[in-house]
């Protein structure tokens, strides 16, 4: 094959890339909380949103503080015995 028709096929695949990552782009964006409404934009703090679950819950909490606090043992320990991991 010719150069030039295999650098056009790679521009056109390229080009289709860039079209699906912006359109999956909007689409997202319209999802998460910019929505066209009789041609304007609305922004998310502007309408209610469904309620959304907690990032972490209390046992996943629970559990950073415990190992937050065996590093900070872990930090402290001088040799003595004093520091040792401290696993509730």
């Amino acid at each position: 094959m010719n150069i030039e028709i295999i650098l056009f096929i790679m521009l056109l695949v390229y080009n289709a890339g860039m079209v699906y990552a912006v359109q999956t782009a909007y689409s997202r964006g319209l999802e998460n909380g910019y929505k066209l409404s009789k041609g304007k934009e609305v922004k998310a703090h502007e309408y209610k949103t469904k309620e959304r679950e907690p990032d972490i819950t209390p046992v996943e909490e629970k559990y950073l503080d415990n190992l937050q606090k065996s590093w900070s043992n872990i930090d402290n320990y001088n040799g003595t015995g004093e520091g040792q991991l401290d696993i509730d």
